[in-house]
């Protein structure tokens, strides 16, 4: 439902952009900004908190009798109300949400990181004192924006994906050393049914799809972020490319947690009946070699 509702926000500026309309003003683009980052945010902690659970159901440590439906709500909640405070930060001062491309795309305005003007000399004292005075004020908001998307992409980036990965490196190992041959000969070299999340013999390439699936979204975004210097935010592409490309391709996840999840779809079972009706033999032709051997008897003429 997360990622439904990131690829949905996308209607909302592809329709302004469709209708050359505008579609947002300032308290709407504060709303939008805000929900969509904190969706976005929520995205990355459910992905770390399904892997914690997928960790747990193939380990099974002692402590896994945490695993509950009211643990998991309760975690999820947390993590929710997080995620709807931090985006509302940049309400505060550190960062801001503002409006591209005449009023169609809404989003943490980038453009707060562009270098700060140098200012002209002039023989008005009072005019090198404002001048003066507006590239203290943007410094003074550039370095905050850069503390708020380096606080944001530590909390809520890098250090749940790692732990992520963490957590899907540990089952990867386990499942390989369940499979080992000494393991199989132990079990009577019986396959170990550990990871039902995934089909057989494709834990690594799921988990990896998954945390990639859900890293992604946001690669656009860093980059656009991280490198101001070399975005011109004047251009068309730039500001809707991290957009375009963060909505859809938040839609891999389902592809991932839901599609190759055999407790869900059973997709690797479908798999195996459409692979056995294409190798099924065709039915066997007609021998009719005994007749052709009645018919090549000698036969006998009586005169009559």
């Amino acid at each position: 439902l997360t990622d439904v509702s990131l690829s949905a926000l996308l209607i909302i500026p592809l329709y302004g952009l469709i209708t050359h309309q505008e579609v947002f003003d300032d308290w709407s683009c504060s709303i939008y900004g805000a929900g969509d980052m904190s969706l976005s945010l929520f995205e990355i902690g459910l992905a770390t908190s399904i892997a914690f659970d997928r960790y747990i159901m193939t380990k099974n440590p002692k402590w896994g009798t945490w695993r509950s439906n009211l643990n998991y709500g309760k975690l999820l909640l947390i993590i929710f109300i997080l995620c709807l405070l931090w985006s509302g930060v940049p309400w505060t001062g550190y960062g801001a949400y503002s409006t591209f491309n005449q009023n169609v795309f809404c989003s943490l305005d980038w453009r707060q990181a562009e270098p700060s003007p140098v200012p002209l000399p002039s023989t008005t004292p009072s005019y090198g004192l404002i001048q003066n005075d507006k590239v203290s004020s943007l410094k003074e908001a550039t370095h905050r924006y850069i503390a708020f998307l380096t606080a944001t992409f530590l909390i809520f980036f890098l250090i749940p994906v790692c732990i992520a990965g963490a957590f899907y490196y540990s089952i990867f190992e386990h499942v390989d050393k369940l499979n080992s041959t000494e393991a199989r000969e132990e079990n009577g070299n019986l396959p170990a049914e550990i990871c039902t999340w995934a089909p057989k013999d494709h834990v690594a390439k799921v988990g990896l799809g998954c945390l990639l699936a859900s890293t992604l979204p946001f690669m656009a975004y860093g980059i656009v972020c991280l490198n101001p210097f070399k975005s011109d935010f004047k251009q068309l592409d730039v500001v809707i490319t991290p957009v375009i490309l963060s909505r859809i391709s938040a839609l891999l996840n389902p592809l991932f947690y839901v599609w190759l999840n055999p407790e869900i779809v059973g997709i690797e079972e479908k798999l195996l009946k459409k692979l056995k009706k294409k190798k099924t033999p065709p039915p066997p032709q007609r021998n009719y070699h005994t007749i052709n051997l009645i018919a090549d008897l000698p036969t006998m003429s009586f005169p009559i």
